[in-house]
């Protein structure tokens, strides 16, 4: 898994990824495209992991013949693996970012450390203060030992009623969330889109001092106050920890356009600001994909974005003809 690339898609692509599995003479060009990805996964070349947007969006579809579906095809491809939540990438991108600026020694982690095979930690990293429940070192060691079967698991085997339940009270609190952004939205109503960067970079920054200054002191750095980060620092956060930027680009962007705001569109730039940093290649639906061609995110984090299948297999050919004539010239060379 160290060597492969990794492949993120937004709901709708899953959604037809599905449909060529289920329906391959209808949907051939999505039945090739999974040949290609079950090729390369199984070479360790490719990684598909989900975020938490991908496991919400199956976890609410209704019908349950349906969910049990693409909830297969996505525990297939995926194997259980998943990018880890906001709030643990963001403590992560802001210890690189401390460490970086003050030239002092940054932890060691692990390669590929924005990803889990724990679903839930699609959402935040376990621990029982966090999750306000302490779950067995058995159970844990199962999931981890079978990250597909307990993904599928959990969207597929569950009671209807807590199903529901639970896709009801994160409606009302993307309600609650999108009435507040449009409050905002309304207080920069006619300001130029830097205007409304700057807006979100002040508006982040105050959000996240006790964090910041949490971090700083745990990395012993003296910085409690504004003041003692300064002026040029605290800007910088903004505009280079890659949670903060991408949050700021896509929201001023967001915020401009002449329409509500959504709740497909909170989901679509959550996403958009997990997975951008650390994919390779992003393949989605126009929107999802314009607003960060816009803001320029995949020319800044090297991130190829697809809007079609057939970019995407094009793209998955050339990958295996690249393996396939490496692996050739290395046998060559072995032979002389």
């Amino acid at each position: 898994m160290s060597n492969s690339r990794i492949l993120y898609f937004d709901q709708n692509i899953w959604i037809a990824i599905a449909q060529g599995v289920k329906e391959p003479d209808r949907y051939s060009e999505a039945y090739a495209v999974v040949e290609l990805l079950v090729a390369l996964g199984t070479a360790n070349k490719l990684t598909i992991p989900l975020s938490f947007t991908n496991i919400y969006e199956t976890h609410k579809v209704n019908d349950l013949d349906r969910r049990a579906h693409l909830a297969w095809v996505q525990a297939s491809l995926s194997q259980g693996w998943v990018f880890r939540g906001r709030s643990a990438l963001l403590r992560e991108q802001l210890v690189e970012h401390l460490t970086t600026v003050f030239s002092i020694a940054r932890p060691t982690r692990s390669h590929q450390w924005f990803l889990s095979d724990v679903f839930f930690e699609a959402v935040a990293d376990y621990s029982p203060e966090v999750f306000g429940v302490t779950i067995s070192d058995k159970f844990m060691t199962w999931i981890r030992e079978n990250p597909p079967r307990a993904l599928f698991t959990y969207l597929t085997d569950k009671s209807e009623t807590i199903r529901a339940t639970a896709v009801r009270k994160y409606s009302a609190g993307s309600s609650d969330l999108i009435a507040r952004l449009e409050a905002q939205r309304e207080l920069v109503n006619g300001e130029s889109l830097a205007m409304r960067k700057r807006v979100h970079s002040a508006r982040l920054l105050i959000d996240h001092l006790d964090l910041i200054f949490s971090l700083a002191g745990e990395l012993g750095l003296p910085i409690s106050t504004v003041s003692d980060l300064g002026s040029s620092r605290a800007r910088a956060l903004t505009a280079q920890v890659p949670a903060f930027h991408i949050e700021r680009e896509l929201a001023a962007i967001t915020e401009s356009e002449m329409r509500p705001i959504n709740e497909n569109d909170l989901r679509d730039l959550a996403a958009l600001n997990i997975v951008l940093p650390y994919a390779d290649i992003v393949v989605g639906e126009k929107a999802f994909i314009n607003r960060a061609r816009q803001a320029r995110l995949g020319n800044h984090y090297g991130t190829i974005l697809f809007t079609s299948i057939s970019e995407l297999r094009e793209y998955l050919l050339d990958m295996i003809q690249s393996i396939t004539k490496n692996a050739s010239e290395e046998g060559r060379v072995a032979h002389e």
